[in-house]
């Protein structure tokens, strides 16, 4: 028994044995990542509903200014229909007078075209 005691033991290169300061100071060290990654989590997601809300105004205004771009090529439209309605009109006007005006109508022309 004398020779168990007298030696010393041999050193390891890595220390097995976990007391209570390493096992608190993991757990500790746990707590802290994962309150990190949570409160950056939070964060990321806090932008990203900024940027959906900032994106949803965008495109609601694109839709409006594509709803008064419709609207507006709409008015030309009708615009340019009414201008051909009358520019026909004028038209059935000259084709009315032409056909007035021909020759066989009058009668001083009458002779010449015979």
């Amino acid at each position: 028994m004398s020779e168990d005691i007298s030696q010393p033991r041999s050193r390891r290169i890595f220390d097995t044995t976990v007391n209570v300061q390493t096992l608190s100071a993991a757990i500790i060290g746990a707590v802290i990542a994962l309150s990190a990654q949570w409160f950056g989590a939070l964060d990321r997601i806090g932008k990203l509903e900024s940027k959906d809300v900032a994106n949803s105004e965008r495109f609601g205004r694109i839709e409006q200014e594509q709803k008064q771009m419709r609207a507006d090529s709409k008015d030309q439209v009708r615009g340019v229909q009414e201008q051909v309605t009358g520019v026909a009109g004028d038209v059935k006007e000259i084709l009315r007078y032409l056909r007035d005006s021909s020759a066989p109508k009058r009668p001083e022309l009458g002779r010449w075209s015979k």
